[in-house]
Parts: C-alpha cells; structure tokens; sequence
C-alpha cells in the first residue's frame, strides 16, 4: 500500500465541509441517515453514466478491477459499478442503510457491503484499484480520510471523490421559495439551501491537490435537472440530514411547505445540480523513507 502515516492531520483539514459542523456536529448528523434507509434509498438518485465512464477512463478500470466503496449509502453508486464487473467492497456506517446497499446489489455476485465506520475499519493487505466515496466525503473524519484513502491504494490507483452541488436555474425551479422555506425552518446556512450559479462554482479540488500523497488531481462536471412532484421533492427533502434532524414538528410544517410550493407553481418544479467527480493518484513514495 501506499506509504503514507496513519494520521494524517496536518495535511488533510483544509478541506470546507458543505455546511459549517463542528466535529460534535458532524459525527452526530452523519448517523441520521440509518433510521430513514428505505426513504433514502426510494428517493435519492444515482449518478449520471458519464461519471463512471470518467473513473473507468481515469483509473483504466476495466472488468475485474477492485473498488473500495466509502460510505456507499444505499447503493445509489454501488450498483452501476456493480454492473461494470468491479469487485466493489463497500464499508457503510449505518447497518439500516448497508441492508438497503445489500438489497440493491443482491443479484451482483462481485458486491460486499460491510457495516463499520471507513475510519475505524484495519485495512486489507491487498490494496484496491480504485477508493470511491459519493456524496458523503464530508461526513467523514478529516483527520484521517485523505490518509487512509492514499494508504488503501495500489501505486498508480485511483481516488474518487464525488461532491453534488446545488444550483440555480432551470425552469420552474422554485430555488427563491425553496430557499425561503429553508430560512424560515432555520436552515438558511444548509448545503441544500444554497444555490450559487452554475458558473460560479469552483472546483473542490483544494484538499486533494494539497495532500503530498496526492498528485494529477482532476475535476470532471455532470449538469443535471430532475422535475419533481410534490410527493417526490418532499421524499428527497425528507432524506437531507439538516432536514431529518430537525424537530418532528418543524420537519413536519417544512415538508408541507415545500409541497404546497409545488402544488402552486402548478404541481411540478425542476431542480438543478451539478455532480463533481474529483480525481486523483496516489504520489510514488520518495526515497522509501516514509512510515506508514
């Protein structure tokens, strides 16, 4: 495996998370997803095809390569690298949501799905061909995630990172309501609540790039607009830890909210988002005299 020390804090906390948790705050947030599995899994979308065709083309990963799965939720990611003949071992926090993983990909031979936290899982002898992690990056410790990701790497793997972006724009987006409603519940700063123009983002490449395990970091872009019902945004909505974590009543009175929006702008929105692949390489070791 890559050489790389098993803490990795001095180089891997300058990274921003989506929204601004403590570490309390995030290690109590990113366990909320467990008790709404069949919810997240019925709601939350998969990625776009391009994105796995950019990892395949990335890591020249082909029938056969071993995939190491982050936090895989309930298999939105798994499945379709699953269907590409990738040994796709996957280490999901949350033992609901991992039952969900595992009913999706229950036809895929090549797909284990284990429940333990990624940062307290021993890693195995044989290193991977690939470290995947969707949409959930920031849950995990910043201390040690760049680290151990490098470390669980063959010379010449690849690590993926995948951020979802929400933006403005598309037609009849409701983005002014939606963000009132969030306002109004008190999630004016949520990662959910935000809706910068797609040309302003930039990429989120910082941590990688500044890691020296680190090297020929990359960011790929995937455009999507999905149109919702009433019932299918507050499903999706219903599925956002900022949202799950809120009181019973005040969750209640924001998904009503949010319905009544679409009902009014005549019973369909669309939203925007943009889905962020971020590349990278683990770097060659130096002069052999890194420990790890």
């Amino acid at each position: 495996m890559s050489p790389v020390p098993d803490d990795d804090r001095s180089t891997s906390t300058t990274a921003l998370p989506p929204e601004p948790l403590d570490e309390a705050a995030r290690r109590a947030r990113r366990g909320v997803f467990d008790a709404g599995a069949a919810r997240y899994a019925a709601a939350r979308p998969t990625y776009p095809d391009g994105l796995f065709d950019a990892l395949a083309a990335y890591g020249v990963l082909g029938p056969g390569a071993r995939v190491l799965e982050v936090a895989p939720g309930t298999g939105q990611a798994t499945r379709p690298m699953g269907l590409r003949g990738w040994w796709v071992h996957a280490v999901e926090l949350g033992g609901g949501m991992a039952a969900a993983a595992r009913a999706h990909v229950a036809d895929l031979p090549r797909v284990t799905v284990e429940v333990t936290a990624f940062e307290d899982w021993p890693l195995p002898d044989d290193p991977f061909d690939a470290v995947v992690c969707c949409t959930a990056w920031h849950w995990l410790d910043p201390s040690v995630r760049v680290g151990k990701a490098a470390r669980a790497l063959r010379p010449g793997g690849t690590l993926a990172v995948v951020w979802t972006h929400h933006v403005a724009g598309g037609p009849s987006s409701a983005d002014d309501e939606v963000t009132a409603a969030y306002a109004a519940a008190g999630l004016q700063t949520a990662w959910s609540a935000r809706r910068p123009r797609e040309e302003d983002l930039t990429p989120s490449t910082a941590e990688l790039a500044g890691s020296p395990y680190l090297g020929d970091v990359r960011s790929v872009t995937f455009p999507v607009e999905t149109a919702y019902h009433a019932g299918a945004l507050v499903e999706l909505f219903g599925t956002y830890s900022e949202v799950v974590a809120l009181s019973p009543a005040r969750r209640e009175r924001l998904l009503t909210h949010l319905a009544e929006l679409v009902d009014a702008r005549g019973g369909l929105v669309t939203r925007r988002h943009v889905v962020e692949l971020v590349l990278a390489r683990p770097t060659a070791p130096d002069d052999g005299s890194s420990t790890g």
